[in-house]
């Protein structure tokens, strides 16, 4: 595990949070897709960014 003086306030802290997430658990909802395998997809249409991300989710 971890030492030193900032250990007990970062477990402490995390705790916390884990507490907080069971509380109120955090969503995340992508909606749209601007870099694909390390390809920048800024200048492709929406709705072509919009399909690639489905294809992600399936």
């Amino acid at each position: 595990m971890g030492s030193g003086p900032w250990w007990g306030l970062t477990a402490a802290r995390a705790r916390g949070a884990r507490a907080l997430a069971a509380r109120w658990p955090a969503y995340f909802v992508a909606f749209d897709v601007l870099q694909l395998d390390g390809e920048e997809l800024l200048q492709r249409p929406y709705a072509e960014r919009r399909a690639l991300l489905e294809a992600l989710s399936t």
